[in-house]
């Protein structure tokens, strides 16, 4: 699959089935295993990464704070189940912007959370900030190839 020319190319369903197929390509796999074993805590909603991006093969990890509801396939407000700079939001707009501008490969990286999950709420406890780090380090131990963390914004970097 080619790499969008513009931001929210995530914004419809056909969009999103097909990205959902590439899963399963071989940079991937560690990664949708790391993602199954977050999805079994309860009450929260873990997104995919986002296929398009390094994978296992990223060199530089781009940590966001928390996912938002854009992320989550299901919900009040429908998004796409991918941590994604083609997101259809500010903030995945702003990210698309900012690496096609800053002329950083996208398969040279891959986007993730401190918090990998969503639990309908944008509020972050202390507990959420610990656990978050924790999973943060086993991410970290699935990228071989890893040689920066980028933390974006303030909350992301505590």
């Amino acid at each position: 699959m080619e790499e969008p020319e513009a931001p929210r190319a995530l914004r419809g369903p056909d969009a999103r089935s097909l990205r959902r197929r590439l899963l399963d390509a071989p940079h991937m796999g560690p990664l949708n295993e790391y993602v199954a074993g977050l999805r079994k805590r309860p009450g929260v909603e873990v997104p995919d990464f986002d296929p398009l991006d390094g994978g296992v093969d990223a060199r530089v990890l781009f940590l966001f704070e928390k996912p938002g509801p854009m992320t989550a396939a299901d919900g009040a407000r429908r998004g796409s189940g991918f941590i994604s700079r083609d997101n259809d939001d500010p903030t995945a707009e702003n990210t698309f912007t900012f690496m096609r501008e800053a002329g950083i490969p996208r398969k040279l990286t891959v986007t993730w959370n401190v918090i990998p999950w969503w639990n309908g709420t944008v509020k972050v406890t202390a507990a959420e900030l610990r656990e978050g780090a924790e999973e943060t380090r086993r991410l970290t131990g699935l990228l071989p190839r890893l040689r920066a963390v980028v933390f974006v914004g303030k909350k992301a970097l505590r």
